[in-house]
């Protein structure tokens, strides 16, 4: 269980929620608005995949960065942050009893926003929510030109069988590298090397 808390820190409108739980939630919002996650489009990605990737037994997670790869030909952003801010709104309500209008859920748990749609080929929204100490990032996406800038941030580990697998006592992981090839990557992860194939995308 992981603390959604306000910006401004306030503890009586701090709240617990599992991560498994909120992306379940927010998953099942979204399909009500026939917003579908893609095939295996349920994505750890980040500094924790790479730690994961790593293999070396020690992982520490300070944030979870998930992206959610969503099968749809519209842009519906404001579906799919309205469906967040419901979200956040109702586990408010049930956790502590209190009862905030979407606006001001917006306001005061979420981190950070963004929405980029600058061409067909890069259009996504983003939002984070969290605590001082842990933070859950949640990126969905409808098209990304690259999701990396180097090989040891390329990795991306499928979720899916966490959610949609419940009959699985030890759910498959699948890790793999949006670089092209996951053995060097891991070898420039595990030697400490950046590489990437195409400079001028790095932003």
């Amino acid at each position: 269980m992981r603390n959604i808390s306000p910006k401004s820190g306030d503890p009586l409108k701090t709240f617990k929620c599992s991560a498994h739980f909120l992306l379940d939630e927010l998953m099942r919002r979204l399909r009500l608005l026939h917003i579908t996650p893609m095939f295996e489009g349920i994505r750890l990605i980040g500094s924790t995949a790479a730690q994961i990737v790593a293999g070396t037994g020690r992982v520490t997670v300070n944030d979870l960065d998930i992206t959610i790869y969503v099968d749809s030909p519209y842009r519906r952003f404001m579906d799919i942050l309205q469906a967040e801010e419901e979200l956040i709104a109702q586990l408010a309500f049930d956790s502590l009893g209190i009862c905030l209008n979407l606006p001001e859920v917006y306001d005061v748990y979420f981190r950070d926003s963004i929405k980029v749609n600058t061409s067909y080929n890069n259009s996504w929204s983003l939002i984070t929510v969290g605590d001082d100490q842990f933070t859950i990032d949640i990126k969905t996406v409808f098209a990304t030109v690259r999701s990396y800038d180097f090989s040891v941030n390329s990795f991306e580990i499928v979720l899916d069988p966490f959610f949609y697998n419940d009959q699985a006592s030890t759910p498959q992981v699948i890790a793999e590298s949006t670089y092209g090839d996951i053995d060097a990557a891991q070898n420039h992860l595990n030697t400490r090397t950046l590489v990437t194939d195409q400079p001028t995308l790095i932003r």
